[in-house]
């Protein structure tokens, strides 16, 4: 009897929304939207080797993170987004 693999995508630490005061306002709103592009890669190559299980571990988001409401939204909905791609599969 052939016994089935289990493919897990495995992430940590993503620190979303972490501040990068210290750059140009350019470089740090690119800095910023390349972390949930990295992320939505991962939902991306989850879903390719379909994945069983996404595990987020350690800290999603920066804890000290003092995020402007809209970017707080903008977080949110891009999470529900990836929820959505992982629960159409």
């Amino acid at each position: 009897m052939k016994s089935a693999a289990v493919r897990i995508l495995h992430t940590a630490d993503n620190h979303l929304g972490i501040s990068y005061a210290q750059y140009p306002d350019r470089v740090m709103d690119r800095l910023v939207e390349e972390r949930f592009q990295a992320l939505e890669r991962l939902v991306e190559m989850a879903n390719a080797r379909e994945a069983h299980f996404f595990v987020v571990a350690g800290d999603p988001q920066q804890r000290n993170a003092q995020i402007p409401m809209i970017q707080r939204r903008q977080m949110m909905n891009k999470i529900d987004d990836v929820r959505s791609d992982l629960n159409d599969k």
